[in-house]
């Protein structure tokens, strides 16, 4: 489009030099015939004033034909034009000779050379020249005609003729430019179509192709975390188990790395919502104080393992904050085990500080402080860039995907604030970041909710029946064996068919349902609206259990009747915080 624009500007500039050229060679070749008759009837002003106004025209000629500015180009003319005619008008009588009309003439001179500014500075010249002539004339009276009587007449045809032609030929100029505007016009706009179809075509490939990306990586997604959630789960049951140390070690190592591969399955997934413009960020009321001591448990964890210190203070103005607390967390996560990573020797400090602003808004400022390897200086501008790496050394050494201080950069922004980072190469690292947080308006009744759901320990009034629905044979043992370590009555449905003949055909009803999504026959969103017709059935609580875990797929299954939500792979902690919010 733009090249489009410039080539329009191009041409049209082009159009209007060659007029300017044309029109100064005109003036040029009239101007050679009142010069010729000056010089046969010996009036030297006359000879002078129309070569000053020869010389003048001429450079602007050269002026155009090297490229320069047709305004300079213009301006010469119009000044050497305006002393030949205001001379000639002046010894030919004064105002009322016909050569006076040659000032009258100047903005259309000027208009054909230079545009609407050159014509502003023609109409300036003009009618300075015409008040001065005037001027002299009432002071000084109607000077002599200098012309030989009998050449007058033929002079005054000539001035006539020759201001017929200048007309004639600014009419041809205007009719032609019209004509040629017309041509680019209509060529232009065929173009612009053209380019506007393209665009249109391209616009539309590139959502098709961002659709494709999304569905694939919906795809992905599922198809990754359900294989992970049998790997995870067969080695959390297996950790529970009594064991010789050879065996727990190996257990601990393969949920490590298991975990490790969750991390990078969520980057990569994060990054590509991030950059879709399908992330979202969510605001609820939580306990700030709660958050930071289960923060705190967790640094000491990571540290601890390493062999190295954790040091954690707050500051806060208030305990209960209303923001994303997941995305906060998700952050916060990421710098420390960054931190701990890349810290043999000494520690990791975290600060965080709450401060108070206005209009019931509140500043949090977070500092993870390390004493690790450093970051060159040449390397932090690009630190927060998607896929970067300080070297091949590190990367060798501490693995990574380079994905994860990008991710932080873009949530962090995504949320309205700023991260930073100083680091001094063999000394350690300094990330810092502020995020404005609100003041919640439910807090406390949140905060108390989320301390419930985080109990350990569940107390049931009687053995409750639980539905699980899953198609998948491994996950069937997986979650089975998670909830056998409640006190609950488990039954077990294939598909949502089998679901929904379980519920309506139930002798004593379900008390929970924890619904996989995609399965044969009927999937988890249509058994669900079909629960959800049956009398015994409007309040049953439903809880999504699925790998589906792109932005949209929590309010799909709200959307679809279902009361939670929880992702594959399922952990202990996961299952035991929902059944404790719905049994």
């Amino acid at each position: 489009m733009n090249t489009l624009i410039q080539e329009i500007a191009a041409i049209r500039e082009q159009r209007l030099r060659s007029t300017a050229i044309a029109t100064l060679s005109l003036i040029l070749l009239l101007s050679g015939l009142f010069i010729a008759r000056a010089i046969q009837w010996q009036i030297e002003g006359r000879v002078f004033s129309i070569g000053v106004c020869m010389l003048l025209v001429t450079v602007g000629l050269i002026i155009l034909m090297r490229g320069g500015s047709r305004i300079t180009a213009s301006v010469l003319g119009i000044a050497g034009c305006c002393l030949a005619a205001g001379y000639s008008a002046y010894s030919s009588g004064g105002l009322n000779n016909p050569s006076t009309a040659w000032l009258i003439c100047l903005p259309l001179i000027a208009s054909l050379i230079g545009g609407k500014v050159a014509a502003m500075i023609g109409f300036v010249f003009s009618l300075a020249s015409l008040s001065l002539l005037y001027v002299l004339q009432e002071i000084y009276g109607a000077p002599p005609d200098l012309t030989p009587f009998e050449f007058r007449d033929s002079q005054a045809r000539l001035n006539q003729v020759g201001q017929l032609v200048l007309v004639f030929f600014a009419i041809f100029v205007l009719f032609k430019q019209v004509k040629r505007s017309e041509d680019s016009l209509s060529t232009n706009l065929m173009r612009l179509n053209q380019e506007v179809e393209a665009r249109r075509v391209a616009e539309q490939q590139a959502e098709q192709a961002s659709a494709i990306k999304s569905a694939f990586l919906a795809n992905m997604s599922h198809e990754i975390r359900t294989p992970m959630n049998g790997v995870i789960g067969v080695l959390q049951l297996l950790s529970r188990k009594s064991l010789d140390p050879e065996s727990e070690k190996l257990i601990n190592l393969g949920l490590d790395s298991s975990k490790t591969l969750m991390v990078v399955i969520n980057d990569i997934l994060d990054i590509s919502k991030i950059e879709s413009g399908k992330l979202n960020i969510e605001e609820a009321e939580f306990d700030l104080r709660a958050f930071c001591n289960d923060f705190e448990r967790h640094g000491e964890l990571l540290a601890s393992r390493k062999g190295i210190d954790f040091v954690f203070d707050s500051i806060l103005s208030s305990q209960f904050v209303r923001g994303d607390h997941v995305r906060l967390r998700q952050v916060m996560d990421n710098l420390v085990s960054n931190a701990v990573k890349f810290t043999d020797s000494g520690g990791v400090g975290v600060h965080l500080k709450l401060n108070s602003t206005a209009d019931s808004k509140f500043d949090l400022y977070v500092e993870v402080r390390d004493t690790g390897i450093g970051i060159p200086e040449k390397s932090l501008k690009d630190l927060f860039e998607p896929f970067t790496q300080v070297d091949s050394a590190t990367t060798r050494r501490y693995g990574g995907t380079g994905l994860g201080l990008a991710i932080c950069k873009k949530l962090i922004e995504i949320m309205h604030g700023a991260i930073e980072v100083e680091s001094i190469p063999g000394k350690g690292s300094t990330f810092s970041f502020h995020l404005p947080l609100s003041a919640p308006q439910t807090c406390r009744l949140e905060a108390a909710e989320s301390r419930k759901r985080s109990s350990h320990s569940i107390a049931y009034s009687s053995c409750k029946r639980v539905l699980l629905v899953e198609d998948n044979d491994i996950n069937i043992e997986i979650a089975k064996a998670m909830l056998s370590t409640h006190d609950l009555s488990i039954e077990v449905a294939k598909d949502g068919q089998e679901a929904l003949e379980a519920v309506a055909n139930a002798s004593e009803s379900f008390d929970l349902v924890l619904m996989d999504c995609q399965m044969p026959r009927m999937d988890g969103y249509a058994a669900t609206k079909a629960i959800r017709k049956l009398k015994q059935a409007v309040d049953l609580p439903i809880v999504a259990m699925t790998a589906n875990a792109m932005q949209g797929d929590r309010e799909k299954c709200l959307d679809a009747g279902m009361n939670d939500y929880m992702t594959k792979p399922i952990t202990p902690e996961s299952l035991r915080a929902i059944l404790t919010t719905w049994l």
